[in-house]
């Protein structure tokens, strides 16, 4: 599986020459190409014309033949490509995995949820491209999403997970704020969130929470003192850190205004997230934004928003940032609220 882009190129190319009469040996491979951002638009038409479409996306018709006769060898193959050494390649993988879940959610007793969840969090949690990172959370959230209660012994790994990474790239942190959300008891919830209260609070643990991220292998630690180079140094890489974890509890907030309001809940996040707004000194106003779009989703709960926000810092906060526009948007959140 060292297969580089042009290599599988060629062979696209040589396919949609040679037009062979055994078809069924390229289905897999094909499934696969059609998620890779260089090879998509030529294997999708290899597909249109190659392979009956049944309405819908042009692979609709390879992921029919492949559930009543490989699913288990495409599976493997994607596997596989989630260890390839080009990056590209493992987030195909990681993106077929999905839309098989996705197009054979119907017949749950066909994929094994727990082997998919492992590769996900492999490609999450010892992954240091942020694109593999992205696409391994989406195949997760969907996977819970869809499975939760098959899932449910596996969930202090994946809790552990999503909250590590709720510092990451803002793509990855839209999916683990969701599958956190996703959860059941979201009381237990509070309390890892006070643990991350304190990296936005304390430096030192700050540093401590960033390395964390970085697997222990020598790509990574050269990345990781990349991160350093590029910030300016540890007291920027700290400051950035320390900012985007309030985003991503904040983002959590949302979430689950969203799935589940609790408003004990709520409340005990909100009441975190505006004791820490003095403490950050970047990403302040993308927070604020974050938090009012959550407030914005319950106000279909009378009084919900301004109990949240009373006995806050929130409202001093933003008149003390001059953030005059969203100051209006509580407004009209409070009015149409009462």
């Amino acid at each position: 599986m060292d297969e580089s882009l042009e290599v599988r190129m060629q062979a696209l190319m040589e396919y949609q020459t040679l037009n062979p009469k055994d078809k069924d040996c390229f289905i897999i491979p094909l499934l696969n190409n059609c998620h890779t951002d260089n090879l998509m638009e030529i294997a999708i038409n290899i597909v249109q014309e190659q392979f009956l479409s049944f309405g819908g996306p042009p692979f609709l018709g390879l992921i029919t033949i492949i559930k009543d006769r490989f699913l288990n060898e495409c599976l493997i193959y994607n596997y596989n490509c989630t260890t390839n050494q080009y990056y590209q390649i493992r987030i195909s993988g990681l993106l077929t995995l999905q839309t098989v879940i996705l197009f054979l959610n119907q017949t749950p007793n066909q994929l094994p949820y727990n082997e998919i969840l492992k590769v996900a969090q492999n490609c999450t949690l010892f992954e240091i491209n942020p694109m593999v990172r992205q696409a391994g959370f989406s195949l997760m959230y969907h996977l819970i999403r869809l499975n939760i209660f098959d899932l449910m012994q596996y969930q202090q790994k994946i809790i552990d997970n999503c909250l590590l990474h709720l510092s990451d790239a803002l793509e990855c942190k839209v999916f683990c704020s969701k599958i956190l959300a996703l959860l059941n008891d979201h009381t237990d919830l509070i309390k890892y969130f006070q643990q991350k209260i304190q990296v936005v609070k304390d430096k030192e643990v700050a540093y401590q929470d960033f390395v964390r991220l970085f697997p222990n292998s020598e790509e990574a630690q050269i990345l990781l003192q990349q991160n350093l180079d590029a910030q300016g140094g540890k007291d920027k890489l700290v400051s950035t850190h320390q900012s985007q974890t309030l985003l991503g509890i904040t983002m959590c907030f949302k979430e689950i205004s969203i799935l589940k309001p609790d408003e004990q809940v709520l409340k005990q996040l909100i009441i975190m997230i505006s004791s820490c707004l003095k403490s950050i000194d970047q990403q302040s106003h993308f927070i604020l934004q974050c938090l009012i779009e959550g407030l914005q989703e319950l106000k279909m709960f009378q009084g919900l928003p301004i109990k949240l926000l009373d006995k806050t810092e929130i409202l001093a906060f933003m008149k003390q940032q001059n953030e005059t526009e969203l100051l209006d948007r509580i407004d009209e959140i409070v009015e149409t609220n009462k």
